[in-house]
């Protein structure tokens, strides 16, 4: 078997190269980062703990720009220096090796990562935790809206639609029913189902959640297709009738109102041809004496 010759410079290549990759993850290590799902309006507090026996030199905290920094001396109390942000604020607890940012009043601007960046003693390098913050609001009891259409077998088809005020994220809808026939759509917020009198009672629930919280609303289907059955056509029928009716009472004021004010006028043109009758007389009298006694 014939033995190739290898250049003497590609051993140093290759003892190099492992030491050259150890001094590069020696002086910056990154830990695995942490996620946390928070409710708006509320607080977090970011935790960094140290191991026992490592000490601590510089932690420095950041987000977008540097928020605190944090320094530590042998047998002293720690330095910290922070934004002018009172919703921000440093916890450090000695005894528990524990060096924490505390946020309060969580918004959605405060989604996004945040680092911790530490220097310990006796390591050149810098080791950066990560927390990468996401904020939804806490969900308040959803609405339904019920629309129902009677059909002339009495067949009640019920749409309850599903809905929360406002706008939020990552907000996902389900309905839970006994009905073996339920259709969802709409993404899960609608629920069409259809009962005939006679069929069990069975209740719909409208759940809503998101990460942080889920809410529901609970309907029972009977109640709205009991009672008097009432077809589309009939329905139509009737809203014609109730606004003839209004029609022809808003005539009726109207033509009281003009009667009225006719009378009015009749009666105030009559008082005035009273009035020059009485006027006209006046002055053939004054006429008839001054013709007399001249």
């Amino acid at each position: 078997m014939a033995w190739m010759k290898v250049p003497p410079w590609l051993f140093f290549l290759v003892l190099l190269g492992p030491q050259e990759g150890k001094g590069q993850s020696g002086e910056q290590e990154e830990l695995d980062s942490k996620e946390l799902m928070l409710v708006l309006g509320e607080s977090v507090s970011l935790p960094v703990n140290i191991e026992e026996g490592e000490e601590i030199e510089k932690i420095i905290w950041s987000f977008h720009s540097t928020l605190a920094v944090i320094q530590q001396e042998a047998m002293k109390e720690p330095s910290i220096s922070i934004v002018p942000d009172p919703r921000y604020n440093v916890i450090v607890n000695i005894s528990d090796h524990t060096y924490s940012l505390h946020i309060s009043n969580l918004s959605k601007e405060d989604e996004g990562t945040y680092r911790a960046e530490m220097n310990f003693e006796g390591f050149p390098g810098t080791i950066t935790q990560k927390f990468i913050l996401r904020v939804y609001r806490r969900l308040p009891k959803p609405k339904v809206t019920v629309i129902l259409e009677i059909s002339e077998e009495s067949v009640c088809n019920v749409t309850l639609k599903c809905h929360v005020d406002g706008k939020g994220d990552e907000e996902e809808f389900s309905w839970t029913s006994l009905d073996p026939g339920a259709i969802v759509s709409d993404g899960g917020s609608v629920l069409h189902l259809s009962w005939r009198p006679g069929d069990s009672d069975w209740t719909s629930t409208c759940i809503v959640r998101n990460p942080v919280s889920f809410s529901s609303h609970s309907l029972p289907v009977e109640q709205f297709c009991t009672g008097p059955k009432v077809s589309s056509s009939t329905s139509c029928s009737s809203l014609v009738k109730g606004l003839f009716i209004l029609l022809l009472f808003g005539f009726l004021i109207v033509g009281i109102i003009v009667t009225r004010h006719l009378i009015k006028n009749k009666e105030s043109a009559t008082r005035r041809i009273h009035r020059g009758l009485k006027l006209r007389k006046g002055v053939k009298r004054e006429n008839l004496q001054v013709k007399e006694f001249p």
